[in-house]
């Protein structure tokens, strides 16, 4: 089969290819092939990059064919098949080897399942599909039972028939089943989407006194919560892979993939445009600086620009016309995505799948601006790669609803459009400025002509954001500079303040609130209380915001009362206090941080992560020092929760990002473990007793638990 535009086309059999042969002799003298390069190799297969030359009969000028041969060998070592490519189209040829020997001989359908997975791949969605298989195994029915919680639903999708069970009516029906003498269940991931979703494989089999041998094969997509807790399970029978996938991409874009919905938007882009071979808008997902590094062990050299990537991928969509992408395992992040994804589709009457590792790196709008490939054993190496992009820069304020509302703002600002700088403001604001000089209160009316004032004088606002509240609030410092005709541009008017700005639910700003530059801890005091009055203030720890409270107004006997008696404070700072394991030496701890700084100030900047037991965020402060001069301390914060109360609070510096992001893992609790009650206080009791030579205690307790 010869692959070139001038080529000899395709034919079969000796003869075919002795005629081809000669034909060379025929138009040339001299006639030499040599090997330039190996590309690749295997037992049975081999591509290089061969250089036919010789002299033309007519003409007698000497020439140089340069080309790709790919061979294919069977068992006796004998040339079964020989394809030709032009020495530009390498990619071409590096996807056409890679489709003839990805499974040679081996169709997709016997395949074994791990075979298009990768290796190490799990999340708390394939753990607790192991849960459920190993207690089903162990024939443990409670804790089966105990791994359905409440709320729990269970959809059977057969075919087009949907069948919808609460915890209750499922357990029901597994019952009968569960308690087969042999019933047993294998199961093997398949697919992940983040670290809550799983799609899997499942075999069950099983024999009663009633039923005779049975088994049956069928997908399941799991669900779980932040904590690890069964959400949902969707059924679908085995042949319905492409309608389980959907579920899973559904079920992912709808809850984690919400995180990321510029990085989700750009991946879905990709894959429409792909599956429509829409090649203009599949490069539109590209920067203009696009590179591509191929560190597969037969990829493709360095591709540079989207015009490159879209032809290495239109060559493999030439040799297989209805080849398309599945994604197996998906991971996103602030800056980029980590695909374990396969090819698959037929080429030349045989069913090939080509698995690799896709990281994309991409920009703030969601453009890729890198991508690097990787075979299915490098996973450490494409781990480690999305590992970097996962790493944020800890001063980077993440974008908030009110972040945005304000960059929308500024664009209107900047393009003098007072009619777009009108529909940013709801009809609830108010623009309080508590500045000294000026201490003036507006309304909306009032604020949207003023501002109209400003922006025809071309005054222009530069921002700097210091601090987040959840997502509606935000810290600003703003600079004005107000041209003055006449006058060099470091003449221009300049005014310095610091702001709070508040939006609501649509993104429009309800409340903007002005403090002279001098008044930074008001500033900050504000926006606190106004995220402690709003709904995620209010659905925050009671005690928590006391304590914030508390240390902010330096009352120490209101901070030791919100504290447990066995609070832990543990400074891990390089140049921290260490390890403080009572309430009360915290306490000492911050009585003399007041003492070097009578005003200072700590200040969450924004939150890293957040759960039940506990939240990370990037803090600071700030102050003046008893002796003179400002400070400022940034670091990440890890406070735990328990029982309502605060539990510890943990200190890292900047650089330490990982191992606290790691520490707020490790701390989350295990859903499975039960926490302690009186009864089980009660019965340690009586175990202890027992221990200690109580023969009524010890009796009590065994004969509650033969009981």
């Amino acid at each position: 089969m010869d692959h070139r535009t001038t080529g000899f086309g395709s034919g079969g059999g000796v003869d075919w290819m002795r005629r081809c042969i000669a034909t060379g002799y025929e138009v040339a003298d001299d006639l030499a092939d040599r090997f330039d390069d190996v590309v690749a190799a295997q037992p049975d297969a081999l591509l290089v990059r061969w250089t036919t030359s010789g002299k033309e009969r007519i003409g007698g000028g000497p020439f140089e064919w340069r080309h790709f041969r790919l061979f294919l060998f069977d068992s006796d070592g004998l040339v079964r098949r020989v394809e030709v490519f032009d020495v530009d189209r390498h990619i071409a040829a590096l996807a056409r080897y890679d489709a003839l020997t990805m499974g040679a001989g081996q169709s997709t359908e016997t395949r074994p399942p791990h075979a298009t997975g990768a290796p190490g791949i799990a999340n708390a969605a394939t753990r607790a599909g192991e849960r459920l298989r190993d207690t089903w195994n162990a024939h443990d029915w409670e804790g089966f039972a105990a791994l359905f919680p409440k709320g729990f639903r269970a959809v059977d999708r057969p075919q087009s028939v949907a069948l919808e069970l609460d915890r209750e009516r499922l357990l029901v029906g597994y019952r009968s089943v569960f308690e087969m003498p042999t019933s047993r269940q294998t199961s093997e991931p398949l697919a992940t989407r983040g670290g809550r979703l799983a799609l899997s494989r499942v075999h069950w089999e099983g024999t009663s006194d009633s039923v005779g041998p049975s088994e049956i094969d069928f997908l399941i997509v799991v669900e779980v919560d932040e904590r690890g807790d069964l959400v949902a399970i969707v059924s679908f029978d085995l042949d319905e892979r492409d309608a389980a996938h959907a579920e899973l991409d559904r079920r992912y874009a709808a809850g984690e993939g919400r995180a990321h919905p510029r990085i989700a938007a750009t991946a879905s882009a990709f894959l429409r445009a792909f599956a429509d071979r829409n090649w203009d808008e599949l490069a539109a997902c590209f920067a203009s600086d696009l590179v591509v590094h191929d560190h597969r062990r037969l990829g493709w050299e360095t591709l540079r620009g989207p015009a490159a990537y879209v032809h290495a991928l239109t060559s493999l969509v030439d040799l297989a016309p209805d080849a398309r992408l599945r994604l197996d395992h998906v991971e996103l992040s602030d800056c980029g995505l980590l695909w374990v994804a396969a090819w698959h589709g037929t080429q030349g009457g045989g069913a090939f799948e080509t698995p690799w590792i896709i990281v994309s790196e991409h920009d703030a709008s969601g453009t890729v601006h890198r991508v690097d490939q990787y075979d299915l054993d490098q996973l450490d190496d494409a781990r480690a790669c999305f590992g970097e992009l996962r790493r944020p820069d800890p001063l980077r304020i993440p974008p908030n609803a009110a972040t945005r509302a304000l960059d929308r703002w500024q664009n209107a600002i900047e393009a003098r459009n007072l009619d777009a700088v009108q529909a940013w403001y709801a009809p609830v604001f108010v623009f309080d400025d508590r500045r000294r000089l000026v201490r003036v209160e507006s309304d909306r009316e009032m604020a949207i002509a003023n501002m109209r004032l400003i922006v025809e004088s071309g005054a222009r606002p530069s921002r700097t954001i210091l601090a987040t509240a959840g997502d509606r609030l935000i810290l600003q410092r703003v600079h004005w500079t107000a041209p003055r005709e006449g006058v060099a541009p470091s003449s221009h008017s300049r005014a310095d303040e610091f702001e709070v700005d508040e939006v609501d639910h649509e993104g429009r700003f309800i409340a903007a609130i002005a403090f002279d530059p001098e008044d930074r801890r008001a500033a900050s005091v504000e926006m606190f209380e106004r995220w402690a009055r709003s709904d995620a203030g209010r659905s925050q720890l009671a005690s928590v915001i006391e304590l914030r409270r508390a240390i902010r107004e330096r009352d120490l006997v209101r901070v030791r009362a919100t504290l447990p008696e066995d609070f832990v404070f543990h400074d891990r700072r390089r140049l921290g206090a260490g390890r403080v394991a009572r309430p009360d030496e915290y306490v000492v701890w911050l009585a003399a941080l007041f003492e070097q700084s009578p005003d200072a100030i700590m200040e969450p900047i924004y939150e890293l992560a957040a759960a039940h037991h506990g939240a990370l965020s990037v803090a600071r402060t700030f102050g003046t020092l008893a002796q003179g001069g400002e400070f400022e301390s940034v670091f990440l914060a890890l406070w735990t929760f328990r029982n309502g109360r605060p539990a510890s609070l943990e200190l890292f510096d900047l650089e330490d990002f990982n191992a606290a992001h790691a520490r707020f893992e490790e701390l989350r609790p295990d859903p499975l473990h039960v926490p302690p009650n009186e009864a089980t206080r009660s019965a340690c009791r009586l175990h202890e007793a027992g221990d200690g030579g109580s023969s009524g205690g010890s009796g009590i307790a065994r004969s509650r638990g033969a009981g």
